[in-house]
């Protein structure tokens, strides 16, 4: 899940850190038993389709003449902060649910870009269909597959519509 901040340097606790006291030797003392999180947005990897959706939503303040805006905008990114510091699904989760809650005019969530039908009856399609439209139209498998992928998610009708892809991809032999 990416968020998209409108200032350059935008940092948050996205998880406070959990205190216990233990009796020690002389004494209470306090131990640390969950770490904290902080969000730190990074400058990097905005997509085109953010650079827009930041324009839409922010106002953005003290501007230099011919200065782009955009320089300022960075991101929040729940998968790749997940990877690098190995995160379970738990983690990630508390830390998404924190994120999404404490959306403010400084930040927000970005909604994921659904990619469009390959064609207009797709969706009404049996998969015996779907693979017949996809030989008589032309359409690219390639993106049948991310289609399907990201919305019925069949195993059968993607295997076979991976199939075809790989058919495509062979080189013509000479007889």
């Amino acid at each position: 899940m990416r968020f998209i901040s409108k200032s350059q340097r935008y940092s948050r606790t996205a998880r406070q850190p959990m205190i216990d006291l233990i009796q020690g030797l002389r004494g209470p003392e306090e131990k640390v038993t969950r770490d904290a999180i902080m969000a730190v947005f990074e400058q990097s990897g905005v997509t085109p389709y953010e650079r827009e959706l930041a324009k839409q939503r922010f106002t953005f303040l003290g501007q230099y003449e011919g200065e782009d805006p955009m320089r300022r905008v960075s991101i929040y990114d729940t998968d790749v902060e997940a990877r690098r510091n190995l995160w379970d699904a738990q983690t990630k989760a508390e830390v998404e649910a924190s994120m999404i809650e404490g959306q403010n005019e400084f930040y927000f969530v970005v909604e994921e870009l659904a990619l469009p039908a390959p064609w207009a009856t797709y969706d009404k399609q049996a998969p015996k269909q779907i693979v017949e439209t996809l030989k008589v139209t032309g359409a690219d498998p390639e993106v049948v597959v991310a289609y399907e992928r990201e919305n019925k998610n069949r195993a059968t009708l993607i295997a076979e519509l991976e199939a075809i892809a790989a058919e495509e991809l062979e080189p013509l032999v000479a007889a």
